[in-house]
């Protein structure tokens, strides 16, 4: 995956990428998708009033097949989904990341502390 990324970003001495250069052509840049971001995932069931998709989270690439690694965190598992519909404009929420913080109550004390020491 990082290789794989880094073949798609242009070098210092030829303003083209590696992928270019050997391909002839531009990359496909659609399938990145934002690592962490929420998604549903569509899921097979034999039941037909079981829900279809569930949320999970984007966690990676497989190299040995098409598609994205997803956490599934109700099962504590990784599942491998050819599609899903990713929320990448969405933060990941309070539920999925097991933090509940309140901003007003983590903050540092903030004023400078009086030297007494003489220079």
């Amino acid at each position: 995956s990082d290789v794989r990324i880094l073949n798609m970003v242009p070098t210092k001495k030829v303003d083209k990428t590696p992928y270019e250069i050997w391909h002839g052509k531009a990359s496909n840049l659609s399938y990145l998708k934002v690592w962490g971001c929420e998604a549903y995932v569509k899921r097979d069931s034999a039941d037909k009033l079981q829900q279809r998709s569930v949320k999970c989270i984007f966690v990676g690439y497989p190299k040995e097949t098409m598609g994205y690694y997803f956490y599934f965190s109700p099962e504590n598992k990784v599942i491998v989904a050819r599609y899903g519909d990713f929320l990448e404009r969405c933060l990941i929420s309070q539920k999925f990341s097991g933090r509940d913080y309140n901003l007003e109550d983590d903050h540092m004390d903030t004023l400078p502390s009086e030297n007494t020491s003489e220079i």
